[in-house]
């Protein structure tokens, strides 16, 4: 404004138009403030035709304001004023988003250095130093307490390589204070529990791994594990199965061959003289992990409960065909072979396995053998006389 007049002018109407919003007063066309100044500083000039015609008279204002108050009617001021405040609403919001960022940039801050100490760390752990990764994953989490991972590794390491189970447990609940749907993180905290003997403990820990992630078949092996150990026979059948469901050729280590979880639900059946279960489990299973002589040997095992002997010397065969120096192979197809009728194969296989390594590492079955093979002998003597 160019005069005192004109902001005089201006905070009066303003008033008044604050007057009538507050006590819901509808304007007319006919109502004396056709046009605030200041208005038009928001690019209201001519955009917008008004809804009905701007009467001239005596109660007009002065002629300077007549054209422009032909382009403005008073819901387009109202709404002038309104896009006056969403601009300070999204102004507000913007501050409110640099700030988050600025706190966000000092968090990132925090991890990236978490990250170094971190993999400072992993490499101390390669190398062989436990306790030099020690120190640096827990330097990780005095710069970011928040780091999960940092806490979960700190866990392997303390049960990996230097067999404190109870530092181990500490680190992997912590990392699942932080992350609480982390399926791996209750898994490994319940496999630390087994170590220190908890195992109701490290029952709950298994049972919240698979209810995070159903489709867990280690987490469903180690909770089968665990029922089994503790006598809960029943519950241990169907985590082994949900196990097998879910990964019929489950490898819990590189070098394993698969199927543990078929062998584990297997020999319970056959502790409970359930064999043809037994041998329906091995059977699948052998068919899902073709090189695991201990699911080959153990149909073998449980074809025998049930009296089918030669079925079990094919079982036993293919066992030594992949691993000779099978001992309990060895000896139990010298055992299906006399159980067959077939003493002079139980002969034979008795001498061979006498003969080889094996029987110098299975001190128990060697002293069995000799004994059968003395007997089977003793017996071949009677006859013939």
């Amino acid at each position: 404004m160019r005069s005192g007049v004109g902001v005089a002018r201006m905070s009066e109407e303003h008033r008044l138009l604050l007057v009538c919003l507050r006590r819901s007063v509808k304007f007319r066309t006919t109502i004396e403030l056709q046009h605030l100044p200041g208005c038009q500083r928001f690019g209201a000039r001519g955009t917008m035709g008004l809804p009905h015609p701007v009467p001239r008279g005596a109660g007009a204002l002065n002629s300077r304001f007549e054209r422009r108050k032909r382009f403005m009617s008073l819901p387009s001021r109202v709404k002038t004023r309104c896009v006056d405040s969403r601009r300070r609403a999204r102004l507000k919001a913007l501050l409110m988003t640099l700030l988050l960022a600025f706190v966000l940039v000092g968090c990132n801050a925090d991890r990236t250095a978490a990250v170094r100490e971190l993999n400072v760390g992993m490499e101390a752990f390669q190398a062989g130093s436990a306790s030099e990764a020690v120190q640096h994953m827990e330097e990780a989490l005095r710069i970011d307490p928040t780091f999960a991972e940092a806490a979960y590794l700190l866990g392997q390491v303390y049960q990996m390589r230097l067999d404190n189970y109870e530092e181990a447990a500490r680190g992997y609940r912590r990392a699942l204070d932080l992350e609480p749907t982390n399926a791996q993180y209750a898994y490994r905290l319940g496999t630390a529990l087994v170590d220190q003997g908890k195992l109701d403990d490290a029952v709950t820990q298994f049972e919240k791994a698979v209810a995070n992630d159903e489709s867990f078949s280690r987490a469903w092996f180690r909770l089968g594990l665990t029922q089994d150990s503790l006598g809960n026979h029943s519950d241990a059948v169907a985590s082994y199965t949900r196990a097998i469901e879910t990964n019929p050729r489950l490898r819990m280590s590189k070098e394993d061959p698969g199927g543990e979880h078929y062998h584990a639900l297997a020999d319970l059946y056959l502790r409970f003289g359930l064999s043809d279960h037994a041998v329906q489990v091995y059977e699948n299973g052998v068919q899902n992990n073709q090189t695991s002589t201990r699911l080959l040997h153990g149909l073998g095992v449980a074809r025998m409960e049930l009296g089918r002997f030669d079925e079990a010397a094919r079982s036993f065969e293919a066992t030594m065909k992949q691993e000779p120096g099978h001992g309990s192979a060895n000896f139990n197809l010298a055992v299906a072979h006399h159980r067959r009728g077939d003493t002079d194969g139980a002969v034979a296989q008795l001498e061979s396995f006498l003969a080889s390594g094996a029987a110098t590492q299975d001190v128990a079955r060697q002293a069995a053998a000799q004994a059968l093979l003395t007997e089977l002998q003793e017996e071949d003597e009677s006859d013939a006389k």
